[in-house]
């Protein structure tokens, strides 16, 4: 279970970084010059660019948490596809059900420990 979430959270990741930076440089081409005397607009879209970054770092950093700290990983990977679409983020409406699905994964095997071989005795 642990290594399924860890694939999801990272092909979550993926597609949010893809999709984010696919979205982000349509709207840069469609709008043409930046307006000159609008640092406002320019330094929100900044700021919300910042946050969709950290949004898409946080669950890939909960995937690569998966197999050593199910437990986070999950908290990281919800919050990170809730996040994502509240945020209304294009690219999360691919990943955000990846991560959603991967931190279900690592809830799930979060109880799961390494089997060890039973010693044996000669």
């Amino acid at each position: 279970m642990r290594i399924a979430a860890m694939v999801f959270g990272l092909l979550g990741s993926l597609a949010a970084i893809v999709n984010v930076i696919s979205a982000v440089s349509q709207s840069i081409a469609s709008s043409g010059p930046a307006p000159k005397g609008e640092p406002a607009v320019l330094a929100a879209i900044g700021v919300m660019l910042a946050i969709i970054v950290i949004i898409c770092l946080m669950g890939l950093l909960g995937a690569l948490f998966a197999r050593t700290r199910p437990g986070v990983a999950t908290v990281l990977m919800l919050l990170s596809g809730v996040l994502g679409f509240l945020m209304q983020v294009p690219g999360f409406v691919y990943a955000g059900p990846l991560f959603v699905i991967g931190a279900i994964l690592a809830f799930v095997g979060r109880g799961q420990r390494k089997r060890t071989p039973a010693p044996t005795s000669r």
